[in-house]
């Protein structure tokens, strides 16, 4: 993956991340979400699974911290938390590969 991709497929992520944890996700609201099979929770598990997996690249993980206008390290702090109080499903595993990412 060239610089360019990783880089916006970074900020895509973290701003993805960003619309459903931070304060700016309580405030979306999706009229008839099952209807467009709105389901943050999903969502944000399929997020936690990317990042999980790419954790293991570390030009990936430079690329995360240094996104100006989308990362945020409350937002991983909130979704270790939501992990661990079971709000947020994901397998164990990536739940591991998830806590160990944010701490790099």
């Amino acid at each position: 993956m060239s610089d360019v991709n990783l880089g916006s497929f970074v900020e895509g992520l973290n701003y993805a991340l960003d619309q459903m944890v931070s304060a700016k996700g309580k405030k979306l609201k999706v009229q008839n979400p099952e209807e467009y099979f709105f389901e943050p929770k999903e969502i944000t598990g399929e997020l936690v699974t990317c990042y999980s997996f790419m954790g293991n690249y570390q030009k990936f993980v430079d690329r995360v911290v240094v996104d100006p206008r989308s990362y945020k390290e409350q937002n991983f702090v909130r979704v270790v938390r939501l992990i661990k109080s079971n709000k947020i499903k994901v397998p164990f595993d990536i739940a591991q590969q998830f806590e160990s990412f944010t701490n790099k």
